[in-house]
Formats: structure tokens, sequence, C-alpha cells
């Protein structure tokens, strides 16, 4: 019997008594001679239409592949060929990483007979081990991302096979084919049906065998689809990254169907339309992506290769009031602005409590950050990293805005009462939100910024005010206002008390305020990928004074002109 992929806390498993009853019957129901009368048919002999995929590969990656080693964010995991599928699991995000196959595209980036070989020993590793129905590696969300990965790496796959490994190969793939037809239909909504769905229409289109079962597929998927995303075009997730990830297998899908005579139809082409204008909303002037809600800046160029491959892309409505989104541009500065609804639960396993942040840049330097995402680097980071205190906004008591599950992965709730709306200004754009996340305290939170026409002056009031007609519980509340700055800025005090800040490209930024307490501290930045770099932020705090506080700031680009401050 094939084992589970093992975790130190077995958490890939159901919890609770009905969850794990559930699971042994599952495991006991398709691993009996009824599921193998089930899930036979046709073998195929070949894939007939290999997939494109639009993700770039890295080639650190495939040489750590080459080396024995996996690594998927800074979890990594050492084993000699096909030990992978016995050894431990740190985590269940690691588990399906290494499960989609999907790292079969820095095989791909390194090429060459090593890279097919390495490619053949995993697979054949997994076919013995996982070949089988297991409750986590058939899973259909990672089942599906992992016959997609199969089908695009087909020839890095079986170039080198034997005549028996490929036969094996074939059978699994086969049976995985069927159970995910089967599977897939049945799932509840949410983001893995949409990867389950989207694997059973690209299965459907790469394999002669299972070509009947196309317009089917892609009715199911028609439907579904419109349900991740928001009307804006942004995914539901609210996560830059995953909705660039999904926008890319959207794509290359409608590449794909066109590429083999079958027209995607009109759900599929208007959604993609949306999404690609919405990514270009949330890129910064270096190209990458806005660090929201486990969002990273994709710098490897994400984001450029997707957009690259969807024709006639949809330009998104100017204002986020879907996503919750304010996307304000002027000249080279571009500010984004979060003043949105944490996503429903089935959504949030990456969602951040930073309701109110927002990210500044200009030009290619990141100036104003959030933290990004602590996914793959422990529970410790993950937590802190879903803190409000790790995002560039306002917090009351040193407390959240929103209440985050306890297990990694939980979801979040809150904050609530959010709304946001453009507001018609002279000389800039003006958006201005606000937040219940501590009327349980008898506070609300408000957040009015300014962008000036020329790009050099933006300015922000945070504002703190009793909610509804009771007063607060303390007439004094600490509060702070962070701005986290990206590591490639550097900020210093001047002799006047104002911030200077100086940027990666070497504009200068300085930061006033009327607050009274203002100190530069240190912080970390999880943004880029791999380890956590050190950077600064800059605090504001006080103390809120009659049940509220009125905290005003404003950056402002320094000009060759200026007088010094």
């Amino acid at each position: 019997m094939p084992a589970m992929p093992t975790l130190p806390t077995n958490s890939l498993r159901p919890s609770g008594a009905l969850g794990a009853l559930r699971t042994r019957a599952e495991d006991v129901f398709w691993r009996s001679a009824v599921s193998d009368q089930l899930l036979k048919g046709p073998l195929p002999d070949r894939v007939a239409f290999a997939p494109q995929d639009l993700i770039p590969g890295s080639l650190d990656q495939a040489r750590a592949i080459l080396n024995g080693t996996f690594v998927f964010g800074t979890e990594t995991v050492s084993a000699e060929g096909a030990k992978i599928w016995a050894v431990p699991l740190p985590s269940e995000r690691f588990a399906e990483a290494l499960h989609s196959f999907r790292w079969l595209r820095h095989l791909r980036a390194s090429g060459g007979a090593h890279a097919s070989t390495a490619a053949q020993i995993l697979l054949d590793g997994w076919v013995e081990r996982y070949g089988r129905y297991d409750h986590f590696a058939w899973r259909p969300d990672v089942l599906g991302a992992r016959l997609v990965s199969m089908m695009r790496h087909y020839r890095l796959l079986f170039e080198r096979a034997d005549a028996l490994a490929r036969s094996k190969a074939m059978v699994a793939i086969a049976r995985q084919c069927r159970f995910l037809a089967r599977r897939a239909p049945k799932m509840a909504q949410g983001p893995r049906r949409l990867d389950a769905l989207i694997g059973l229409v690209h299965v459907c289109l790469a394999l002669e065998e299972e070509r009947a079962r196309l317009p089917w597929a892609l009715d199911l998927l028609a439907e579904d689809l419109p349900r991740h995303v928001f009307a804006d075009g942004g995914h539901r997730s609210r996560n830059p990254v995953t909705h660039a990830r999904v926008l890319a297998d959207l794509a290359g899908l409608q590449g794909d169907l066109r590429s083999a005579g079958v027209t995607p139809g009109k759900v599929l082409a208007d959604v993609t339309g949306r999404m690609a204008g919405w990514l270009r909303r949330m890129r910064h002037g270096d190209g990458g992506l806005a660090c929201f809600n486990g969002g990273q800046e994709a710098s490897d160029g994400l984001a450029d290769h997707v957009l690259a491959a969807v024709d006639g892309a949809k330009r998104a409505p100017s204002e986020g009031e879907d996503s919750g989104y304010y996307r304000m541009a002027a000249r080279r500065t571009v500010v984004i602005f979060d003043a949105g609804s944490a996503p429903a639960p089935t959504y949030a396993r990456d969602a951040q409590a930073g309701c109110l942040s927002f990210e500044l840049s200009s030009g290619r330097a990141r100036i104003v950050v959030n933290c990004g995402t602590g996914a793959g680097h422990g529970l410790a980071w993950e937590k802190a990293m879903r803190a409000t205190a790790a995002h560039s906004t306002l917090t009351i008591a040193d407390r959240p805005s929103a209440t985050v599950g306890k297990a990694a992965g939980g979801v979040l709730f809150g904050p609530p009462n959010v709304t946001g709306r453009r507001m018609p200004v002279q000389g800039g754009d003006a958006v201005v939100a606000r937040h219940g996340g501590y009327a349980d305290m008898g506070f609300l939170h408000e957040r009015k910024l300014f962008l000036s026409d020329d790009g050099d002056d933006l300015r922000g009031e945070d504002r703190i005010e009793p909610a509804g007609k009771g007063k607060p519980s303390r007439a004094e509340a600490p509060w702070a206002v962070r701005f986290h700055l990206h590591p490639g800025a550097r900020a210093s005090r001047l002799p006047n008390g104002t911030i200077l800040i100086k940027t990666a490209t070497g504009e200068g930024w300085t930061l006033r305020t009327d607050a009274t307490s203002l100190d530069i501290e240190e912080t970390a930045y999880l943004g880029s990928g791999g380890r956590p770099r050190r950077s600064e932020q800059i605090v504001l705090s006080g103390l809120t004074e009659g049940h509220e506080a009125v905290i005003k700031w404003a950056f402002k680009r320094v000009k060759r002109d200026d007088p010094k401050p």
C-alpha cells in the first residue's frame, strides 16, 4: 500500500473523527477492485498535444534538484533521486509543491541529458510509490496540476525512458485522468476546484483517448470560472501572485486550445482579458508585483511572461471597488492602496491583516512596501507576516486589524465594514477608506491618500475616531503608523527632524509628519523570495486624545533646486 507524504504533525490528513473516518473510507474504496474497474479504459501511448508553460524555470532551482535538493521558500529537503518520495516533508505547502511536479519547468530550463535522466528517475519513483490512489497525492487539485506538468514536459520525462517505465507511467496517467474526471465536478466551489478543472481540460486536450470529454470539461470550466474573479478582474484571493499564476494557466490553456483548433469560448476569453488588465494595475515601475495578501514581487518576470501571452487584454476599471485595490499613478510614481475586505474563507489561506496599507514606488525603485509573505519560511514567519504590523498602515494597541486562524494557512476574518472610494480633488488623485477592525475597542480607522499630478507629493491622513455612538473603552490608546521601507531604500534623520529616504536609484524623498514621536527601526522583508532580508521601517507613534487622533504625514520627492531641509 502506498504511503502518504509524511509530515511531523501528520497534518496532511483531515483533523477530527469524522474527517479521519471519511478519509479511511475513501482510502479503502479507491484502492479496491471496484475502483480498478471504474478507472479502467484505453491506455494512451503518447501525448498528442503538449501544453505550453508560460512561467519560466529557474536554473538555480534546477541545479539544486540535480544535486538532490528541493527548495520551496526556505524549506529544504535533500534526498538522493527517487528517495525524495519516502522522506518526511516539512509542511503541506512543501508537499503540494513537490507532488504538483511544477518543478519540472526548472529541469526543462536546464535541459540536457542530466535533466532528462533526473526527471525520469523522479517520475519512476513517484509511480512506484503513488501510482495507485493516495488521499493527498491524488487530491484533485494536486493531481490536476501534476497531470498538466507531465503533459507540458512529456519529452523531458520520456525521451530516455525504456518501454517498461514508459508503460507504467502511462497506466498511472490514465488512471489519474479518469479519477480526476470523476472527482473534479463534485468538488466544493473554491480555488482547489478551479485547479482541478483546469487540469481536467488540459489532459482532455493533450490525450487523444480523453479528447471526447473535452467539450464537457470546457463547459464545467466555463460555468465555474466567473465565480473566482471579481468584476474588475481580480482573483478572489486578492493575492497578486496567485492571480498571476492562475492567469498563466488560463492564458496558456487559451493558447493551447487555439493551437489545437478548438474555440476557447467567450467566458475564458473574457475572464482572461479582465485578469490581464487587473494584473497590469498591480505592477510597480520595476515590472514586479505589489506585496499584498501573501504575494511577492515576482521579480523573475512572471507578470511579463503572462501578459505577453494574453491577446486583447481589457483595461480594468480605474476604480478597484470590487477587488478593493486602488492604483494612483502620476509620471514615475505609483501608489497601490489596499481598501478591500478579507477574501472569502476558501480563498483566505494566504490573506493578511493589511487593510488600508499601501506601497509606493518611483520608477524602478520601491520605497514604501509591505513585508511580504512568510509562506515556506516556517510558522513563526508566516504568523508575523500576516500581522497588521508587517504592513504599512496603522495599528492600535499593537493589535491586528483582523483575526488570523492559529494553524498554518488559517483563515483570515475581518476587518468588518471596509469601505473605499475615490474623491474628486484638484491637482491630483485622492482615495479615502476606512475599516472597523478596532470596533471592539470602540475605534474606527480612516485613511486618506492624495497623490499630486506631478507624482512628487504623496500626502496621507490617518484618523482614529469613535465607532458608533458609544465611547471607546479607553480614552488613551497607543497607536503606531508604520512605513516599511524596501531593502534598497535607506532612511536617515535630518537636523530639523525630517526623515530623508535614499532609494536604490539615488533619488531622495523626505517624510514630514505632525506626529510627536518619529523613529527609524529595524524590520524584515520577505517580498523578494529567498531568505528574509534586513530593512528599515519608519514608525510614527502616540496616544489617542479624547477618544480620537489625527496623524498627518507627507512623502515628497527631493528636487535638485530644492533648498536643503
